[in-house]
């Protein structure tokens, strides 16, 4: 799939802005009501997403003119939610202290 540089870029920003406003909003005791991620509070959930966006922009420089390996018409039809339901978590509450070895 190809998306246009200047129209993912748009869509990107807006969505970044609407991000930064929804963040502004909130107050501290809002941040610290439970979220729909199961044992996070919604601090939680803004710090994973924080992570999430620097990872995307560290990899945003990396541009290229290369055909995509695998075409969108070769894809299977897309099911979100049914291969998310598949696949367990790794993911734990930030609170949470590792798992140690049974003995």
């Amino acid at each position: 799939m190809r998306v246009d540089h200047a129209e993912g870029l748009t869509a990107f920003l807006a969505a970044l802005g609407s991000f930064d406003r929804l963040c502004e909003s909130l107050t501290d005791e809002r941040a610290l009501d439970r979220s729909r991620c199961h044992g996070w509070v919604v601090a939680d959930v803004l710090a994973h997403v924080h992570l999430g966006l620097q990872e995307l922009l560290l990899g945003m420089h990396h541009t290229t003119d290369a055909e995509p390996t695998v075409r969108k018409e070769s894809q299977p039809p897309a099911q979100p939610q049914a291969r998310l339901r598949r696949c367990p978590s790794r993911s734990t509450h930030p609170g949470t202290p590792p798992k140690l070895p049974a003995l």
